[in-house]
């Protein structure tokens, strides 16, 4: 990138918030502002209205949850600029005009990238300053290590921040402040925390370039059979209690309660004020923030080259945190069946037996009973016949296969007992003993009964609304729940991990978080991840304490001079650990002989 580029890149992020707009392949997605529901609704009523005006549209959808407009369009015939007037006009018509844009990256968007990039060289400038100036005679400047340290408290907490988010915006907010702490790092003479900042960011533009490059490669097959419906999804839904916090949480809500302490018992042992102060850096949760933050980061990646695509990154840092597992009902009926062993009576042959077996039997409903003509098929004390063959010996010896054993009946006389083996949904069996290894709560969502007989269930919710109110009774209960489902399932509007699996021809599921192929193995391989990354957080959190404890202890003892600077270098040096401790695990949960992508 040339300085020219740079600089224009600057201009850009410094200036006024624009949309977001992304072109390719005759479709336009366009950034909504921030609507409820019903907001949203009206602003697709406008667009399918544009449609049947210009001929030059083909068909719109706007997708709640993505907060994104998508508008298909004859190839040349529509500019960017018209392509915004016409979903400005139709914000305006639902009186959307006021409302801001909410900052919530999407993949196809390259400002989050831009925005690290122009932090990145903050942090290569603070860490090059604070390197030469540690080599230099010129003392470190006080004032600017105590505007960094204001600073960095100023963007980590929302109440100290607002004032700043509501002139600026969010994301220059986050750029301007990201900026003039690593400067001020710098002349603070702080490398290790330019270091740390470095390697922080430069996790997250990975991770948002290679979701960038999966878009592109995804978008044709996700929008090509997109148009039917002006609406997708309800927007955001508020979650009936605050999610559950995991040890990192718990941590830092406890840090600064150990900040006070140790600063107090550091200055009664001690009676340095400077001492006391180190004590006080020494407790910060930056490191178990860190571990969580580059494992998500590496995952992110791991995801794109396994083809699942991350609509929400965030999603993925929840991951320690769940606990139960909703599988939408319809991912669990058998796609096929084998006819195994056939016991017969003299009045029918054995091949013929096994024809009207594999003929009549539904997978989708095992346990009921088919008939076709004066033939009738089911399990035996559904059938009603009368046991000509010796039933229940047969049918004990047929069992111990481990298949259903049915009987086919000619007019209510027994004639056949038929052993069947449901072959489940390739990968279920091994998702649901994955997630009870986790220690995870498997739920089936489904009004039909006879579903748990295909899975080992721990409970079962209804489907449609029904499972909406269900995952919101998990949530009430503490669970944090993952919901794992095919097109616009309500589940998914309301789960705290929404995985979507995508198929060619169906409706694609863009409430989700994570959007998967129509395979089962992309899921276990998330729950190995969340596996993963509750050890992350674990650990994490230990190598937090372990400088805590170490900042207190050195300080409050007198062992060594420990001012404020030198308890940052131990909580740095910790990050840098909790950081490479976060990208291993990832790495040997790469490594690990899961299901190929």
């Amino acid at each position: 990138m040339s300085p020219i580029d740079f600089f224009e890149l600057l201009r850009k992020h410094f200036s006024s918030r624009r949309r977001r707009i992304w072109l390719g392949n005759g479709r336009a997605h366009v950034e909504l502002r921030h609507g409820t529901g019903e907001q949203l609704r009206r602003v697709a009523d406008h667009l399918a209205t544009a449609v049947d005006q210009l001929p030059e549209l083909r068909w719109v959808e706007v997708h709640a949850s993505t907060r994104r407009a998508v508008l298909a369009y004859r190839p040349g015939s529509l500019g960017t600029e018209e392509l915004e007037a016409l979903v400005t006009e139709a914000e305006l018509k639902a009186g959307l005009q006021e409302a801001a844009f909410v900052t919530r990256h999407h993949p196809a968007d390259t400002e989050p990238e831009e925005g690290l990039l122009i932090e990145l060289v903050a942090e290569s400038l603070g860490l090059l300053i604070g390197a030469g100036l540690k080599l230099s005679v010129v003392p470190s400047s006080r004032l600017a290590a105590t505007l960094a340290s204001v600073l960095v408290v100023v963007r980590a907490t929302p109440r100290l921040r607002s004032w700043f988010d509501e002139r600026l915006g969010p994301e220059r907010t986050d750029i301007i402040l990201g900026v003039s702490v690593s400067l001020l790092t710098g002349f603070a003479q702080r490398p290790v925390s330019s270091l740390v900042g470095f390697v922080e960011k430069t996790a997250f533009a990975r991770e948002y370039s290679a979701q960038r490059a999966l878009w592109a490669r995804r978008e044709p097959e996700l929008c090509a059979g997109a148009g039917g419906n002006p609406f997708v999804g309800r927007g955001e839904v508020e979650r009936p209690r605050p999610l559950p916090r995991g040890p990192i949480e718990e941590y830092a809500d406890r840090a600064w309660a150990v900040s006070l302490g140790s600063f107090g018992v550091s200055f009664v042992t001690t009676r340095s004020v400077q001492r006391a102060v180190g004590a006080l850096f020494g407790a910060l949760p930056r490191p178990a923030r860190l571990g969580r933050e580059i494992f998500s980061a590496r995952l992110s990646r791991v995801l794109a080259a396994r083809r699942v695509l991350v609509l929400d990154s965030e999603a993925l840092r929840r991951l320690d945190r769940v606990d139960c597992v909703v599988l939408q009902g319809d991912l669990l009926p058998a796609a096929r069946f084998r006819v195994g062993r056939v016991l017969c009576r003299g009045s029918i042959e054995e091949h013929e037996a096994r024809a009207l077996v594999e003929r009549m039997f539904d997978p989708e409903a095992p346990l009921s009973v088919g008939r076709a003509g004066d033939l009738s098929l089911g399990p035996l004390p559904r059938l009603g016949a009368e046991p000509a063959l010796a039933g229940e010996r047969g049918a004990r010896e047929l069992s111990t296969g481990g298949g259903l054993v049915l009987g086919l009946a000619r007019q209510g006389h027994l004639v056949a007992l038929a052993e069947v083996q449901v072959q489940a949904r390739v990968g279920l069996d091994e998702l649901v003993q994955a997630a009870h290894d986790a220690g995870m709560r498997v739920v089936v969502a489904s009004d039909n009964e006879e579903m748990l007989q295909a899975i080992p269930a721990d409970d079962v919710i209804g489907e449609g609304e029904a499972m909406r109110r269900g995952v919101r009774r998990l949530q009430r209960e503490g669970s944090v729940v993952c919901v794992v489902a095919q097109g616009e399932s309500p589940g998914l509007e309301v789960a705290d991990l929404g995985v979507g699996l995508t198929s060619p021809g169906a409706p694609v599921p863009w409430s989700a978080h994570l959007l998967c192929r129509d395979d089962l193995t992309d899921v276990r391989f998330l729950i190995e991840a969340a596996i993963a990354a509750r050890e992350v957080s674990r650990q994490s959190v230990n190598v937090a304490l372990g400088a805590a404890s170490m900042g207190a202890i050195v300080s409050a003892g007198g062992l060594v001079p420990m001012t404020a600077a030198r308890v940052l270098t131990v909580v740095n040096l910790a990050s840098l650990l909790s950081m490479a401790n976060g990208y291993r695990i990832c790495g040997e949960l790469q490594r690990k002989p899961l299901p190929p992508p």
